[in-house]
């Protein structure tokens, strides 16, 4: 796990040390668990557009995003992303469905 050091607002540090004496945890814990949440959804929300746009793939999601394929499939359902595929990609596709039938039709 990697670490790094930012500054937060004393009032943000004040409320922190009153949540970790009520729940008996560590300030750090608390917060690391909060931003490391935050900052995962985050993330998926900046893939998810990146990906909408065309500017990643679904290998570069899925690295990325440390997801398999079917949770990748999911999010980018749940998300009603629809796939970044262009009129050239699809008429490249049309054409070859039709010559993959027309070679099994004969």
């Amino acid at each position: 796990m990697g670490q790094i050091s930012f500054k937060i607002p004393n009032e943000e540090v004040e409320f922190l040390r009153w949540y970790t004496k009520l729940v008996g945890s560590q300030m750090g814990t608390v917060f690391r668990e909060a931003t490391l949440d935050a900052f995962r959804n985050w993330k998926r929300e900046v893939l998810l557009n990146l990906y909408a746009e065309g500017k990643i793939g679904m290998l570069e999601l899925c690295k990325r995003g440390n997801l398999t394929l079917s949770e990748a499939f999911m999010l980018i359902e749940e998300a009603g992303v629809e796939p970044p595929i262009t009129e050239e990609m699809d008429r490249h596709t049309s054409r070859t469905r039709d010559e993959i039938l027309k070679e099994i039709e004969v």
